[in-house]
């Protein structure tokens, strides 16, 4: 899944996520992730396996690599 720059959304539950420039997100949660510059997530951010993550970019907490991400809900 690709957030386009500038783009908003709210919870994202992905297997690859690529947050584009200048985006912002509420909570992220996936396999593999690149977070670019400009980025604010005002959540918290999920991962099992790799992040890149710009040294630019915004987190409410920092991100936590987990075992197993919550089920996104139906």
């Amino acid at each position: 899944m690709s957030v386009g720059h500038g783009g908003r959304v709210e919870d994202v539950y992905a297997d690859k996520l690529e947050m584009e420039h200048g985006s912002r997100a509420r909570n992220l949660y996936f396999r593999e992730g690149v977070i670019e510059a400009g980025v604010h997530v005002e959540g918290e951010v999920l991962y099992t396996e790799t992040i890149e993550a710009s040294p630019d970019a915004r987190f409410a907490k920092p991100a936590s690599k987990v075992n197993v991400l919550p089920k996104a809900p139906l």
